[in-house]
């Protein structure tokens, strides 16, 4: 069954019905993804594999290995596109303690007037010469 969806590509209707049949699973890792077009990433993903699978040599082996071709190829990309995204991670100034603001702008002034030790506390004491 699957074999022949994805052999009558690129038929809008055969892939309008393997969308149907992942719904489900796309929609799942679209949420723990937590974005806002996380969705449609994984569609175009998912559209995209089962376009380059009328090649694959995993057709020949039933609609078991194509379920498990598909399913891991999604978690895959789930992977990557929520590794790509932990590194895009913003903090508004909005956010920030007023600690945080007035080591900020410490910072940026060029006056350090604050001793970053009192902010991150050591669980052992280290002695002056170590410290330098």
């Amino acid at each position: 069954m699957l074999a022949e969806l994805i052999s009558a590509l690129p038929d809008e209707q055969a892939y309008l019905e393997l969308l149907s049949k992942y719904k489900k699973l796309l929609m799942k890792y679209a949420r723990m993804l937590n974005y806002e077009d996380s969705y449609e990433d994984l569609q175009v993903f998912f559209l995209a594999l089962v376009s380059k699978m009328s090649d694959n040599p995993v057709l020949t082996k039933g609609d078991g290995a194509i379920v498990n071709y598909i399913v891991s190829s999604i978690k895959h990309q789930y992977i990557a596109l929520s590794k790509r995204n932990t590194h895009k991670s913003e903090l508004l100034f909005s956010e920030l303690s007023d600690e945080q603001l007035a080591f900020v702008e410490n910072l940026s002034s060029g006056i350090d007037e604050t001793d970053i030790s009192d902010l991150y506390p050591v669980k052992f004491d280290l002695s002056e010469k170590k410290r330098l």
